[in-house]
């Protein structure tokens, strides 16, 4: 492990993947207990503090990953800009992205 980076012999990214994707699920599990309380800038701020910042930590990496893991990074991040927007589970993701001022993981991935 390399500044909390998995290496693996193949240079394969899918453990590190599967690392960052437990770290993310067990901040959204503490962005939900909050998803009520706090008032909507507050949970925005949480948000890109605790989830936003280990995506954009990891991502620069990541240039190279298969779709199916780069999906389940996705999955997460729609998951939060849910909680954050307090959007049904089958809303559009499009206005949610808009009103945080947010970019999708391949658009993270482009722009770092």
């Amino acid at each position: 492990m390399l500044l909390g980076c998995h290496i693996q012999s193949n240079l394969k990214w899918h453990n590190q993947i599967h690392s960052v994707l437990k770290k993310l699920r067990k901040r959204l599990v503490g962005l939900l207990k909050l998803k009520f309380i706090c008032p909507f800038p507050l949970r925005k701020t949480i948000t890109e503090r605790i989830f936003n910042s280990v995506l954009v930590y990891y991502l620069p990496l990541y240039g190279g990953l298969n779709s199916g893991d780069l999906k389940d990074l996705q999955v997460l991040q729609s998951k939060a800009a849910q909680i954050v927007t307090l959007s049904p589970p089958r809303a559009s993701i499009e206005p949610m992205y808009q009103r945080l001022g947010w970019l999708t993981v391949n658009q993270m991935i482009f722009y770092h």
